[in-house]
């Protein structure tokens, strides 16, 4: 699915009524289902919570928390990280 559609998927579900589905409709945007396939190298754009930004590292899946996606670096640490604050390379 692209981006688009995932926009469109998820602001079909709003209410502007519940503060709920806004929150639900983002978080839905923001996870990396469909825009990293696992192993894909990404780079750090920007990283407000760790020093990582401008870094490569790999793809491992979705984070635990909404939004966030695991990446590994290759110091072998495993980082979660905002999904949209990366960018895939080739």
């Amino acid at each position: 699915m692209n981006i688009e559609s995932k926009i469109a998927s998820a602001m079909e579900k709003v209410s502007l009524k519940d503060d709920r589905t806004i929150l639900a409709a983002a978080n839905a945007i923001l996870e990396a289902n469909g825009l990293f396939n696992a192993g894909d190298t990404v780079v750090v754009i920007d990283d407000p919570t760790y020093p990582f930004a401008g870094q490569k590292g790999k793809f491992r899946g979705a984070s635990a928390n909404a939004g966030f996606v695991n990446v590994e670096f290759p110091n072998g640490a495993t980082v979660p990280l905002m999904a949209n604050q990366l960018l895939t390379v080739r």
